[in-house]
Formats: C-alpha cells, sequence, structure tokens
C-alpha cells in the first residue's frame, strides 16, 4: 500500500474536528512565525495542511475550504518571498507561487456568494493581493498570454469594490466581448 493511500486511509478516521483544528493552527502557526523561522519550513508546513485538507472528502465544508484558502494565499506569498530573495531557484518559486493561486481561484471564485460575511471578506482581500502576486509571477515567468486574464480580473474586481456587486455585474457583462 502506498505512503498517499495509507494517508488517505487515516484521513478517512479524522473528525471534522480534528481537520479544523489542524487547518486552523497549521495557518495560524505560520502568521506567528512568518518572521522568525526560515520561510522554506513555513512553506513546508502550508503544503502540508494544503494536503492534508485536500485528501479526504471532509475538506469540501466551508470552514475547511476557508483555511484550504488561507493557506493557499499564503503558500503563494511564501513562494513569492523566496522568489524574491533566491535567485537561482526564483523561477521555481515564481511557478509554485502561480500554482498556489490557480489553486485558491479553484476554489473560491465559484464559492464566492456561498461564504459567511467575516470569510467573504477576508478571502475577498486574499484575492486582491493575489491578483498582484500573479502578476508579478506570470512576469517572472514570462507567461505573456496569461497577463490578460490577470488584468481583466483586476479590473472586474476594482469594478466590484467600486460599484458593488450587481452593478460590477452588469458592467462586466458589458465589456465581455470588447476585452
Amino acid at each position: 500500500m502506498s505512503l498517499a493511500t495509507k494517508l488517505k486511509a487515516e484521513n478517512d478516521r479524522l473528525s471534522h474536528t480534528e481537520m479544523t483544528w489542524f487547518s486552523r493552527s497549521a495557518y495560524n502557526l505560520v502568521i506567528e512565525r512568518y518572521k522568525t523561522w526560515p520561510h522554506t519550513a513555513l512553506l513546508s508546513l502550508t503544503k502540508s495542511c494544503i494536503g492534508f485538507t485536500s485528501m479526504t472528502d471532509k475538506a469540501h465544508t466551508d470552514e475547511l475550504l476557508v483555511y484550504r484558502c488561507l493557506c493557499l494565499y499564503l503558500r503563494s506569498v511564501l513562494s513569492i518571498s523566496i522568489g524574491r530573495e533566491i535567485e537561482d531557484t526564483k523561477t521555481h518559486h515564481y511557478a509554485e507561487a502561480h500554482a498556489a493561486i490557480h489553486d485558491f481561484n479553484q476554489i473560491y471564485l465559484p464559492r464566492k456568494a456561498v461564504q459567511s460575511p467575516t470569510a467573504q471578506n477576508t478571502l475577498d482581500d486574499k484575492y486582491q493581493m493575489l491578483l498582484i502576486f500573479d502578476f508579478e509571477a506570470l512576469l517572472h515567468l514570462r507567461e505573456w498570454q496569461a497577463m490578460e486574464t490577470i488584468m481583466k480580473a483586476s479590473t472586474i474586481s476594482a469594478y466590484t469594490n467600486l460599484l458593488g456587486d450587481s452593478s460590477a455585474a452588469s458592467w462586466e457583462r458589458s465589456v465581455r466581448g470588447v476585452c
């Protein structure tokens, strides 16, 4: 039996409370130790949390998805930070940041209106920052084609903040053919 299969079997025995505790604790530990621990160690912890919560169907509860998004956010922040510091691994870390941002968007965007107001505001703020980080990552990766998507998402996000969701949605529909 492979290690992943063993971990999945063990994970299926964990309660929702245990998974939530682990996710919350991992996130809080990374925040608490951001300035004192090596970013590579913190990155490993966020990856473990993301992997842990993605190995079971229990991860599809709102609270666990919020913590998973928060850990994906931290993974991208840490990857960008390491990419800025270490020249010879810059491409790897920017690619990792872009992948984490993509995973965040896969969870966050379809469920945007489903979250509690507090979680929604937190994830909205993280999404805004991730647009900036994704732009930086794509710039360093020289992914020029993907930049258009980031620019469009940033414009829509800015109008949503300025006009509110319903006005921004109608504006988005009106310019969809233009961009």
